[in-house]
């Protein structure tokens, strides 16, 4: 999201999501992420920092645009909880901040993963604190709890 190259700190991800003939869905909030280009360049450009040089060119065919991924993928989860009856227990499962709690700590604590936005080794989702990162959570749940399916 600097604009700076970190190719060599990932895993070619994006050649395995548009290796083949199937369904892909994205999540992304910077422009950088796998599934982002299938928006314009020039609008990331134009919307964001450093888009020109960031703007993912692996595009999905479903695209979740949110102002943290995590939650978008939270959106997701919620509303498959909603629209499928049968993984509806599983998904909102799912979300729950126990569970998120301890994906963050395997990443951070124990792996070797950053905060995107602070670059520290934090217990932190784009550098907000991880008590504003599960209210949102909750929220999330809370909604789907309370929709009946369609």
């Amino acid at each position: 999201m600097r604009g700076l190259d970190i190719s060599s700190y990932t895993a070619p991800l994006d050649e395995l999501f548009a290796a083949g003939p199937w369904e892909t869905i994205a999540v992304g909030d910077g422009g950088n992420e796998i599934g982002m280009g299938y928006l314009p360049r020039q609008l990331i450009a134009q919307h964001v920092e450093h888009g020109e040089t960031i703007a993912c060119v692996t595009p999905a065919r479903h695209l979740i645009v949110a102002g943290v991924s995590n939650w978008g993928a939270y959106g997701l989860l919620a509303a498959l909880a909603i629209l499928r009856e049968d993984w509806r227990k599983q998904m909102l499962g799912c979300l729950d901040e126990t569970l998120d709690k301890a994906v963050l700590e395997a990443t951070v604590v124990r792996g070797p993963a950053v905060d995107g936005v602070s670059r520290l080794r934090a217990m932190t989702v784009d550098n907000l604190a991880l008590a504003i990162h599960h209210k949102k959570l909750r929220e999330i749940r809370a909604l789907a709890e309370t929709v009946d399916g369609v």
